[in-house]
């Protein structure tokens, strides 16, 4: 059974380029999860098994720089993009504002200066 946040997907907006993604020759669920694995004990949409074999197939995509990039600008809170799951953009997003904002501060002191 699909997982309800895969029907939420709204792909008619997605670039062009997408067409070119290694991801669209496999099931949404590789890269989305199913519902069994959310109502198992995982924490995780996704099994490990899933999740390593979604990273094997963007790890060969032409755009996967790209969809990364996409995913994070849309702030998708599911699956697989760019070869990081929802929790390891969440990461590096939290490290990119944590730097961000050190960067300001520091900028912030030398114009006090």
């Amino acid at each position: 059974m699909r997982a309800p946040w895969i029907a939420e997907l709204d792909t008619s907006d997605w670039p062009k380029w997408k067409n070119n993604a290694a991801c669209m020759y496999y099931p949404l669920e590789l890269f989305f999860g199913d519902e069994r694995e959310v109502t198992s004990k995982h924490t995780e949409p996704r099994s490990k098994d899933q999740t390593q074999q979604a990273k094997r197939v963007c790890i060969t995509c032409p755009v996967m720089a790209e969809c990364l990039v996409w995913s994070m600008q849309r702030g998708y809170q599911w699956g697989v993009f760019g070869m990081m799951t929802e929790h390891e953009r969440k990461r590096l997003k939290e490290r990119f504002s944590a730097y961000r904002e050190q960067e300001e501060g520091q900028e912030a002191d030398e114009v006090a200066a």
